[in-house]
């Protein structure tokens, strides 16, 4: 789709709502299936199994996992990476399962703040929670060459959780504006399906 386009639907967008500028752009670039270009604000979503201890690579990336009762296949995992957010300001981010009936499950609320320094970037994330006002968690700091950065999140899809199979989703918001999100399948084993009451 051809960049005029683009532009607009970015423009489209302004007009008809007070989003942040980056994201705004990020998704019309999503939406018209172009590519994104290097410095942009952008955000992907990686479902995986778990990672090497060697390597720190992903491991079991896939959209589709089926429930188990191996030990190692007790986690559904995300990986959400952000790249080149504005830098030395704090931005809220919100992480959200989302159910195949479209519910959320639950949202992990952080505040994250990246820095230019001498060495490349360097990434403060804050975990928080809404109900909670006097609770925080803070990761070490992350280190990288560009300016970009990864949360991770997990939902326990053990046998006795009784998940329901079907279309699972992760959610992503950026100051409390929807950016980002993706789809995963959880193929529940007849065996470990919810039983019936009689």
């Amino acid at each position: 789709m051809s960049k005029f386009l683009v532009l607009l639907l970015v423009c489209g967008a302004l007009i008809s709502g007070c989003e942040q500028s980056d994201v705004i752009e990020f998704k019309a670039v999503v939406d018209a299936g172009s590519e994104l270009a290097e410095d942009q604000f952008s955000c992907d979503i990686l479902f995986y199994r778990a990672v090497s201890k060697k390597s720190g690579k992903l491991l079991g990336v896939k959209d589709s996992f089926k429930v188990s009762s191996k030990k190692k296949n007790k986690y559904l995992r995300a990986a959400i990476d952000i790249n080149n957010p504005q830098l030395d300001k704090t931005h809220q981010i919100h992480l959200g399962w989302i159910r195949p009936d479209g519910r959320e499950m639950f949202r992990k609320f952080g505040e994250v703040t990246m820095t230019k320094t001498d060495d490349g970037y360097t990434t403060n994330i804050v975990w928080v929670k809404a109900e909670d006002l006097h609770y925080s968690k803070v990761e070490d700091p992350i280190v990288t060459e560009k300016p970009t950065f990864r949360l991770d999140t997990k939902l326990n899809i053990a046998p006795e959780k009784e998940r329901d199979p079907g279309t699972y989703a992760m959610r992503v918001y950026w100051n409390r504006e929807f950016l980002y999100e993706k789809s995963v399948e959880l193929v529940v084993p007849e065996e470990y399906m919810p039983k019936e009451e009689d």
